[in-house]
């Protein structure tokens, strides 16, 4: 199971991708659970979540972000120490 975040409406969102697809899960996870919460739990969720359906929307049609929140900071620190700056 591929998990992504995107933005709809505004809002950060966690989905699955099937099948060059992005299905919403925020009816399953909830619209304030992380990423990093959902993987947590996701041992006990999964067939749950496995299980949620519908048409989805296209993956390129989506703006997604990286899937755990505040690895954009750890990149750019980790990017200025190996440049040496």
């Amino acid at each position: 199971m591929k998990l992504c975040r995107f933005t709809r409406d505004g809002a950060t969102r966690i989905g699955k991708v099937v099948e060059g697809r992005v299905i919403e899960l925020t009816a399953v996870v909830g619209a304030d659970v992380s990423m990093r919460e959902l993987l947590a739990k996701l041992p006990a969720r999964r067939v749950e979540i496995e299980s949620v359906n519908g048409r989805g929307r296209a993956l390129e049609a989506l703006q997604l972000h990286l899937s755990v929140n505040g690895l954009e900071r750890q990149r750019a620190i980790a990017t200025t120490e190996a440049i040496g700056a």
